[in-house]
């Protein structure tokens, strides 16, 4: 019994150490969207949307799972480059046929493709997306982010939502 608990916390050890090092890495944090936020995210999408939805950032893949379920027509893409994270989504998606995670930084993936972008991220990561934003994405692609809104871009639409820390929800069309 000591062995086994001394083996629990190696691993909680390890994971917290892999997981710091990501977040130093990566210069944010995984962060769970509330339910209400997600479903709010989600709500600006339009029902006949196709093509693929992609989920930057996307953690344990709690929007993607939501998005695929919602638009089954979509190829919905979370990208997540943390290890633990995206082994908990890769375990997770077997059962749905249009979700698919890939583990990789989200800079070196293409847009091009893309109909819709989720993300939950933080200022500094929004700033830098907004070149490759305006250099990838298609003509009227959707970019719906919570919280953080893209420098010098005018949404089509920001949402407040009530609770406990008054969340924002911002709604841009790339011209």
């Amino acid at each position: 019994m000591e062995t086994f608990f001394s083996l629990l916390i190696l691993l909680v050890v390890v994971v917290v150490l892999a997981n710091e090092s990501f977040q130093q890495k990566l210069g944010v944090s995984p962060m769970p969207t509330m339910p209400g936020v997600k479903r709010a995210m989600l709500a600006q999408i339009h029902a006949k949307t196709v093509g693929k939805i992609v989920e930057l950032g996307a953690g344990g893949g709690t929007v993607s799972f939501s998005a695929a379920r919602a638009f089954p027509q979509c190829k919905v893409v979370g990208v997540e480059y943390s290890i633990f994270p995206f082994m908990i989504a890769r375990i997770r998606q077997i059962f749905l046929p249009n979700l698919f995670f890939i583990r990789q930084n989200f800079f070196d993936i293409s847009f091009k493709d893309a109909s819709v972008v989720l993300c939950y991220l933080s200022n500094p990561l929004m700033s830098k997306l907004k070149e490759k934003f305006e250099r990838e994405l298609p003509s009227g692609a959707v970019i719906i982010s919570s919280t953080f809104f893209i420098p010098d871009w005018e949404p089509e639409k920001t949402i407040d939502l009530d609770g406990l820390w008054k969340t924002r929800i911002f709604v841009y069309r790339k011209a």
